[in-house]
């Protein structure tokens, strides 16, 4: 058979779907065709569909689920215009830490930002949490132990707390924490470079003087650091005279 030009077999598919199949739209017919399948549960699905979708999501197609979402992103109709009515409203709500229920969001890049941020955001907390509560037997080459003091009675050292000698201060090594935060928090580290590092065309700039590393990140926004994310875990002393120790070694 003749192959159909690309508008044509869309206005073909298009028309099948709503006037012979009756969905409302193709949204409504790829979120059925991306339904979950549970454990045990193919047989309730049709051979050829989960087949499909399977190639699909496990990226044995010549279209991968992640250009569907760039696509998606990038799109002029993604975002809100000028000539939208309420474009300044819908506008803010890109990138939104605070609505829960992103299906409220109208526009796509609005909605995937959301939920981009917020996905972040639950990693990056588990990631600390884990941080300041570390597995038992934790064989990693480098540790920074995150329970130290300045003082501490035998209630608190009971429970695991040490308190920060001086070679704690004088063993302290720029490379350990930039090793450290590398290899147990990546996503964490990746963040912070953000912040720190410069860039050009959106790529990374390695300065020869100051390359650019956790440690002078948090250099630069131990302020911000210590006051949010960290003090909601009530991270030590040390590392905020680590923090200082760094700004003095840097500004040398």
């Amino acid at each position: 058979a003749r192959r159909l030009p690309k508008d044509q077999k869309l206005n073909s598919a298009i028309t099948y779907l709503f006037d012979e199949l009756h969905y409302a739209s193709v949204a409504e017919f790829f979120y059925d065709f991306v339904e979950p399948i549970p454990p045990g549960s193919s047989q309730a699905f049709g051979e050829r569909h989960r087949a499909s979708l399977q190639a699909f999501l496990q990226g044995r197609m010549k279209v991968k689920s992640v250009e569907l979402v760039v696509r998606m992103f990038n799109h002029r109709y993604s975002f809100p215009s000028t000539r939208c009515k309420d474009y300044v409203e819908e506008r803010s709500k890109s990138y939104s830490l605070s609505i829960l229920s992103l299906s409220t969001i109208k526009y796509a890049r609005c909605s995937l930002s959301s939920w981009a941020t917020q996905i972040v955001g639950n990693r990056v907390y588990r990631d600390m949490k884990d941080l300041i509560h570390p597995k038992p037997n934790d064989n990693k080459p480098i540790f920074i132990n995150p329970r130290l003091v300045t003082s501490a009675n035998m209630r608190t050292k009971a429970k695991g707390v040490k308190t920060v000698t001086k070679d704690d201060l004088l063993s302290f090594k720029i490379s350990d924490h930039v090793h450290f935060f590398k290899d147990r928090v990546p996503l964490i580290w990746y963040l912070t470079e953000c912040m720190a590092a410069p860039r050009m065309n959106s790529l990374l700039i390695t300065c020869k003087r100051r390359p650019p590393s956790i440690v002078s990140a948090l250099t630069r926004y131990n302020s911000f650091l210590l006051t949010s994310v960290f003090s909601r875990f009530k991270l030590p002393l040390y590392h905020h005279l680590s923090l200082h120790k760094t700004s003095m070694l840097t500004a040398t």
